[in-house]
């Protein structure tokens, strides 16, 4: 009996140990239209296909007033139950202003971002950049600290982005697309990475991470979430509310190095540690994304 006593408890340490968990964040809203839908249009699906998908996720945005519609569009977002946080005013890159002008951009966000339901005080900067020396990143980590914020991290970087571009400008150019071979490529790279990013928990922190998935409010994740979240249970994966995720750990453990912060908080903790693997993700080079979406024949 002692022995299947510690047989089981050996079985449920690494299940809770290597548990695949991770939370959908979605920066930069609200956008302006993309190359296919309407912004109230891709809200509106992207709310229904999360819906459909069972996953509450965090939008970190920029000055709602950017866009007519902006304060109704996050408003739509915070009624259907997801979390809103700031992403700075304008979006400026730390790297390239003061830290008075950016600091400024993070407390004129918060003011007209702090009255929406399902608020919370996470901070992501912009592009990542987190400052280029020791001085800027304690700075503005004071000044976070100083206002109750947190460090609204990621751990699993992506390139959504730059296959959102290639759509845009593939329609743009009189190209339609095979939503099905899109949707496929587009997940198959999104999990890729996610599995890139815990194989370096793994290795180098010991333990598979809460993570935090970096997308955008774009037209590609409204059309292909429902591919992204089944590609990612097919892994084994399972999604938890942006809530659970910031519980981890690693929440409370500011990297201390200035570098590579801008690959996520794994990455850099990682780093720190010695890591010495891979470094590369599979689609990190955005000419392998391009060549890999023309291979399967997406474009028509």
């Amino acid at each position: 009996m002692k022995y299947f006593l510690i047989m089981a408890s050996a079985l449920l340490l690494m299940t809770n140990t290597f548990a695949r968990e991770v939370a959908l964040t979605f920066d930069d809203c609200p956008r302006k239209s993309g190359p296919i839908l309407k912004p109230l249009d891709r809200d509106l699906i992207l709310v229904k296909e999360l819906k459909e998908a069972g996953i509450t996720a965090a939008f970190f945005c920029n000055s709602p007033t950017r866009e007519t519609d902006g304060i109704e569009r996050l408003k739509l977002f915070a009624a259907n139950g997801h979390l809103i946080a700031n992403h700075s005013a304008s979006h400026p890159d730390l790297n390239k202003v003061s830290i008075s002008d950016f600091t400024k951009n993070i407390d004129q966000a918060d003011a007209e971002l702090r009255s929406l339901p399902n608020f919370r005080k996470w901070f992501r900067f912009p592009f990542l950049h987190e400052g280029q020396n020791s001085k800027d990143v304690e700075a503005v980590r004071a000044h976070l600290k100083k206002n109750d914020y947190t460090n609204g991290y990621v751990t699993v970087d992506t390139e959504d982005w730059y296959v959102d571009e290639i759509l845009r400008q593939k329609v743009a150019s009189g190209k339609s697309y095979d939503k099905s071979r899109l949707c496929h490529v587009y997940a198959k790279m999104m999990a890729d990475d996610g599995d890139f990013f815990d194989k370096m928990s793994v290795e180098a922190l010991g333990r598979s991470v809460k993570h935090v998935i970096l997308l955008h409010e774009t037209d590609l994740n409204a059309i292909c979430l429902s591919s992204l979240a089944k590609e990612y249970r097919n892994r084994g994966w399972s999604f938890i509310s942006p809530d659970i995720a910031y519980k981890d750990p690693i929440a409370s453990t500011e990297p201390l190095s200035t570098t590579k912060l801008n690959e996520g908080r794994v990455f850099a903790l990682a780093k720190e540690k010695g890591y010495s693997g891979p470094t590369q993700k599979t689609w990190g080079k955005v000419l392998e994304i391009e060549q890999e979406l023309n291979k399967q024949q997406v474009w028509r």
